[in-house]
């Protein structure tokens, strides 16, 4: 069976995704070293998660994006051997991807109304940050 210019796209476009998901591991797991040799000051007020947990958290973010590197690449490997499989997980990762996209932009367009401009720090420009947030959730 020959590989039509959708499956070579696909293709492509899974390998930027996997690369840029390799790159966002590597980044969360050094900013995760350099986070935890920073001296934290004693919190006020006892705080459910607190800076000290940034570390894990961001090693547990960086094990999640290496594990959807390797399903993205996975399924490249997949869809180069034309496996009838690989359709199916591309069809998974766009759904969640999708997903997570809307999400990220309904919250996008919900923070201007979130925000309050009384808790805002001064010489902060607030339409400047609402206008922002627009674009950004409209991307």
């Amino acid at each position: 069976m020959k590989r039509t210019v959708p499956v070579i796209l696909s293709a492509i476009f899974l390998a930027l995704l996997s690369a840029v998901e390799l790159v966002g591991a590597v980044a969360m797991v050094a900013a995760a070293i350099f986070s935890s040799h920073k001296e934290l000051p004693p919190s006020p007020a006892p705080v459910p998660f607190g800076p000290s947990s940034t570390p894990i958290l961001l090693f547990l973010l960086s094990v999640f994006a290496a594990g959807l590197a390797v399903w993205s690449i996975l399924t490249l490997i997949g869809l180069v051997r034309l496996r009838s499989w690989a359709r199916y997980s591309l069809l998974v990762i766009a759904g969640c991807m999708a997903g997570f996209g809307g999400i990220g932009a309904l919250t996008m367009f919900a923070m201007p109304f979130l925000m309050n401009a009384s808790e805002m720090p001064t010489g902060l420009d607030v339409h400047a940050m609402h206008t922002t947030f627009y674009i950004i959730g409209a991307v």
